[in-house]
């Protein structure tokens, strides 16, 4: 008798007070793809360093569970389990069982992305082409880990900080940028890229920004045909335009002038929350008037 009891009074219970139910959260990815989830992913593995900066910038560094051999930031990814490098161990990822893989277009291959959702696995890809895509690919990612407030949150500070830099650009002449991602050979970024839409932000326009591939290789006679005004490069290609001053210095205002310089490429080659600090960066190299 008492255990009909019981039983009746938790069905009474039940149907007065039902189970809350996760939110469901569904978020199209960058390949258009939707991405589902039921709740919070509690194991989540990363195959880029940007998505890995992104999910620490979400506060999600206790659900990441895997890595790449290349995501060295912050401190604390040092720690965590290392599934490779482009070419990732699959084994590795099975074992680590995660609920939410993070992929980009740029540095992952389609069949390694195919390959994993073959195997089951929810891949989210992300490819933003704009500082503003970059943006929005920060909050769909707190969207799925469950982080959308924080997101919105810290995209406002992000975004406000990038605004500034505009303003400070307002009215000024565009300078005209060679942007180099590689030097040997040279290879300039191209198309609809999102380092392009940076070096405008940052009151340039880049030589390479009307071709239609999205890299761009360039001879020496190339560079100094485009006339660059300012050229900015990987501290690594140091070398290569040494040995270019002195084959082509008197040909281009940038050698001319003495506007040769070198960025943390990890700022401006990561599409995450740290990209802003790369623009600023670049905007102080492009036009140091606006920042005295």
């Amino acid at each position: 008798m008492k255990l009909k009891v019981i039983f009746l009074g938790a069905l009474i219970i039940g149907l007065l007070f039902p189970p809350l139910s996760s939110p469901q959260v569904a978020v199209r990815d960058d390949r258009g793809q939707l991405v589902v989830l039921s709740r919070s992913p509690r194991r989540i593995i990363s195959l880029a360093p940007n998505l890995t900066e992104i999910l620490y910038f979400l506060e999600m560094d206790s659900a990441v569970v895997g890595v790449t051999d290349m995501c060295d930031y912050p401190e604390g990814v040092k720690e965590k389990s290392h599934i490779g490098g482009f070419n990732p161990s699959m084994e590795k990822i099975v074992s680590l069982q995660p609920e939410l893989i993070l992929a980009t277009r740029a540095g992952n291959r389609p069949e390694v992305v195919s390959r994993l959702e073959e195997l089951g696995f929810l891949v989210m890809v992300t490819a933003p082409r704009s500082v503003e895509e970059i943006f929005q690919s920060i909050i769909n990612i707190g969207k799925v880990v469950g982080k959308e407030a924080l997101a919105r949150l810290k995209v406002r500070t992000l975004r406000a900080r990038a605004m500034e830099v505009r303003r400070r650009m307002k009215g000024l002449r565009r300078v005209r940028v060679l942007f180099l991602i590689w030097h040997d050979p040279a290879m300039a970024p191209g198309g609809d890229t999102y380092l392009n839409d940076l070096i405008r932000w940052a009151g340039g326009e880049s030589l390479t920004a009307g071709e239609e591939e999205n890299i761009v290789r360039l001879t020496r006679e190339e560079i100094v045909l485009r006339q660059p005004e300012v050229i900015i490069a990987p501290p690594v290609a140091r070398q290569w335009l040494a040995d270019s001053w002195r084959q082509w210095g008197s040909a281009l205002p940038a050698f001319m002038h003495h506007r040769i310089y070198s960025v943390d490429e990890d700022l401006v080659f990561r599409p995450g929350p740290r990209i802003v600090d790369g623009l600023e960066q670049v905007a102080r190299l492009i036009h140091p008037e606006a920042f005295r």
